[in-house]
């Protein structure tokens, strides 16, 4: 199959490389940062515990900093668009196909894959009895669902070669759509709301929800379980739903931003 497209993976590995090799620092500031409030939260809430929803905090600050990372590297590769690299690179490299699978290695799966297996070897250093929980792995898949949809998205909107749109609106993601998400799930659960208001509220919820399904299903579990007795508790959207929109999202962006490339006019 990949043949049949005329691609080389080897060349989509070796522009990857160099591409992360260029911004070798800004990988490594996130990496420690990130590592380091992982290391941080779990020796303190998790040593020794098996899985629960603490494990599930400490993430959030680590996947805003990757979001925002991604949204930095889609940025540069909307740099190499306007300025005219890209097309020098496919001038006498790359084709378009292979040009585009490598800046996606570098925006969208590298810094989750990073996050995942770095975040898997403090749990096992500080909290090995969470590795027998199964939904410690099922959260793993959410947290790619969230990292990937959010680097095609600002990836989508860095192929038009807005450096700023793709930085600005990205880190702008990262930030408030856990913090509409938070607004919107408690309105939605405890608020005493019509028919009307509520299917509104659900919608944009939906909407929201497509974005960070990890987030969501963090506020999902945390409202859904707890013991607190409390008037309305409102149905939410299943976390299952959202994650199935987001896989859904993440391949009609990918298959978007393919043919938007292809068809531009470098």
């Amino acid at each position: 199959m990949v043949r049949s497209l005329g691609v080389d993976l080897r060349k989509i590995y070796e522009h990857a490389s160099f591409t992360a090799n260029r911004y070798l620092s800004s990988y490594v500031v996130a990496i420690i940062v990130s590592n380091l409030l992982l290391a941080v939260f779990l020796i303190i809430f998790g040593a020794g515990q098996t899985f629960s929803l603490w494990l599930y905090g400490p993430l959030f600050i680590a996947i805003i900093i990757y979001k925002i990372f991604s949204s930095i590297q889609a940025s540069r590769a909307a740099r190499e668009i306007s300025s005219g690299e890209a097309e020098l690179y496919l001038a006498h490299t790359l084709k378009r196909t292979e040009y585009l699978a490598s800046t996606f290695l570098v925006v969208v799966f590298l810094p989750a894959l990073v996050l995942l297996s770095t975040f898997l070897m403090i749990v096992i250093t500080v909290a090995p009895k969470a590795l027998s929980s199964s939904t410690l792995y099922l959260q793993l898949i959410y947290i790619l669902a969230e990292l990937s949809v959010h680097g095609t998205f600002v990836l989508f909107l860095a192929i038009s070669g807005r450096e700023g749109l793709a930085s600005f609106l990205g880190t702008m993601l990262a930030f408030f759509v856990p913090l509409f998400l938070s607004i919107l799930v408690s309105i939605i659960y405890y608020g005493n709301l019509p028919p009307q208001y509520y299917q509104a509220m659900y919608t944009v919820t939906w909407i929201f929800s497509f974005l960070s399904p990890y987030t969501y299903n963090y506020y999902y579990l945390m409202y859904t379980q707890s013991t607190i007795p409390m008037p309305g508790q409102n149905p939410l959207p299943s976390p299952w739903e959202i994650l199935a929109s987001s896989i859904f999202s993440l391949m009609f962006l990918g298959g978007l931003i393919f043919l938007r490339f292809k068809r531009k006019d470098l």
